[in-house]
């Protein structure tokens, strides 16, 4: 078993206590018979922006249907007594009665949808507009294949969905430099614990994504893992990434890593 630790991963803001972590999960893994390889991943860099294009603008695509009309909450202000409505039974009444006329629609949207989601449909709006798309979502698109291609460069497990990638990584990548799992950790900083947790601004909570973002990004399996904890009770995590269709490999480590967590309790915070 050969575990990748992608160099892209030590990032700016990384946390004392999830370094420590990740690091005393790399020794677990290795004192139970691993190896442990560094590897490179460049287009990780590039991720969680590509990531916060694609994202809000599948968001704003797929709920544009919560009309109120045909999906999902109904919202009105207005008596229903003279008025064919088919979704009466599911509606309610406005606590926010709309002013001037403003249509059912963004009656509707606005309290059936909370601040983030629609933070995330007016981006996404914006980057599918006719003089957007080019500009943000092809290209995030572009760095979207450009991240699942650094992934198959390393695993030595072949990608179904890529079977063009593999070939050229396989030429340029020798059997012994590719890895069947990568160690990452979990997020930059430990778990905020409930009370701390509204401290964050969505700015913050969209950076700590950084280490999650790539593997979705190329629709790979991956698992969180809890291994250790800060003197101050907030939970430390590492990350398992595999192949696509490797799943098996990847809650196969997680288990043994599970095993872990006594051991080597994180100190620092």
């Amino acid at each position: 078993m050969r575990v990748g630790i992608p160099k892209e991963y030590h990032v700016d803001g990384l946390a004392s206590s999830v370094m420590q972590a990740w690091n005393a999960a790399a020794r677990y893994l290795e004192a139970r018979g691993a190896t442990i390889l560094p590897v490179s991943l460049p287009q990780t860099q590039n991720a969680l922006a590509a990531y916060y294009v694609i994202a809000p603008a599948e968001a704003s695509s797929n709920l544009a249907k919560f009309d109120g009309v045909r999906y999902g909450k109904f919202v009105y202000d207005f008596p229903l007594d003279n008025i064919l409505v088919t979704r009466s039974s599911a509606g309610h009444r406005s606590q926010t009665p709309r002013q001037n006329g403003t249509p059912l629609y963004a009656t509707t949207r606005t309290e059936g949808f909370g601040d983030e989601v629609q933070r995330r449909i007016m981006l996404g709006t914006f980057v599918l507009q006719a003089n957007s798309y080019t500009s943000y979502f092809q290209q995030a698109q572009k760095i979207r294949r450009l991240v699942q291609a650094d992934f198959d460069r390393v695993f030595a497990g072949k990608n179904p969905l890529h079977p063009a990638s593999y070939e050229t990584a396989s030429s340029s990548t020798s059997s012994s430099q590719t890895i069947h799992v990568l160690l990452t950790p979990s997020a930059i900083t430990p778990a905020p614990l409930l009370a701390t947790a509204t401290r964050y601004s969505s700015v913050g909570e969209c950076t700590n994504d950084a280490m999650t973002v790539p593997a979705s990004l190329a629709g790979l399996p991956a698992l969180a893992v809890p291994f250790g904890r800060t003197e101050g009770g907030e939970s430390v995590g590492v990350q398992l990434i595999g192949q696509y269709g490797d799943d098996d490999t990847v809650l196969a480590v997680g288990e043994i890593l599970e095993g872990g967590w006594e051991p080597f309790q994180v100190a620092c915070s």
